[in-house]
């Protein structure tokens, strides 16, 4: 395998591995049932004899900041509350030339710099983590002196307003981190696979669900979840499924949970845990 071959490549693994976290993340916000509670409480579905966990008003902040996960894409999530609320920095903010204006450009100027603007919104401003920053019209010509003293006034007021108003300039201070003491990415994936395979298939053993949910090469090639195993090693391979699957869903469903409360990845024992509804959450699915 490749390795990084500077300290910028090794920032941008690095940022790409943690976003492929927020992804899992995300993914475990739809599947805990702590959270579909907070959903339906802050909607008006939920009942006022519904049973709710001891922490619930936990489950409620995370919830308020991080929103519905029931019906959107990631990345239209992750744009929303992202940046916001996991202090995910992005590239390293820089100068980007939006365009040039001139007197004797006979095309649709308004219509180009819109352009301009919004693919600059949607590219850059979003992969340097939505810095604030300023859209100014630069006269070329304009001796540069004269031009970096106008720039440093601009910069100085709009840096007091902002602090007036405090917001952080450059990045932002993450409210929701990542445990230090990840867990294998590839693992807490599987997880997530077990679970959604048992929603999907609630009625199904364990072993059919492992091998649905391929937790196993090792186990599951031995296996065709449609049929019943005969021979020594099928029936090895079906046993050690049932336990593989079994355990998988157990941390799946406590990563899920503790992710409701702003903690991820973790499978710790949750003690307020709600538990799985699999034909409920099946159907949302």
């Amino acid at each position: 395998m490749t390795q990084p071959s500077s300290a910028n490549e090794v920032g941008q693994s690095a940022r790409r591995d943690d976003l492929e976290w927020f992804r899992l993340w995300f993914g475990f916000l739809r599947i805990s049932p702590s959270y579909e509670l907070a959903r339906r409480y802050r909607s008006g579905e939920l009942s006022r004899s519904a049973a709710l966990p001891a922490d619930f008003e936990t489950a409620l902040t995370v919830y308020d900041d991080l929103g519905d996960v029931s019906s959107i894409r990631f990345a239209e999530w992750w744009r929303g509350v992202g940046f916001q609320h996991f202090g995910y920095e992005g590239q390293k903010p820089e100068l980007v030339r939006l365009g040039v204006l001139s007197y004797d450009d006979d095309d649709d100027q308004l219509m180009r710099m819109r352009s301009s603007v919004r693919d600059y919104l949607t590219e850059e401003w979003l992969d340097q983590g939505q810095p604030t920053a300023i859209v100014a019209a630069i006269p070329v010509g304009v001796p540069k002196a004269q031009i970096m003293k106008q720039i440093a006034a601009m910069l100085g007021g709009i840096a007091q307003e902002e602090r007036e108003h405090k917001r952080q300039l450059v990045g932002r201070t993450a409210e929701y981190r990542l445990v230090q003491a990840k867990l294998h990415q590839r693992s807490v994936g599987q997880y997530l696979a077990t679970v959604l395979a048992k929603a999907q298939s609630p009625s199904s053993t364990l072993w059919q669900i492992g091998a649905l949910a391929n937790l196993s090469y090792t186990h599951s090639r031995w296996l065709d979840p449609a049929a019943t195993p005969t021979g020594k090693d099928q029936i090895d391979a079906r046993d050690r499924l049932k336990i593989l699957t079994s355990r998988a869903l157990h941390r799946g469903h406590m990563i899920a949970e503790n992710a409701a409360r702003g903690i991820f990845p973790s499978y710790a024992k949750c003690l307020d845990a709600v538990a799985l509804d699999w034909a409920g959450l099946g159907k949302r699915l």
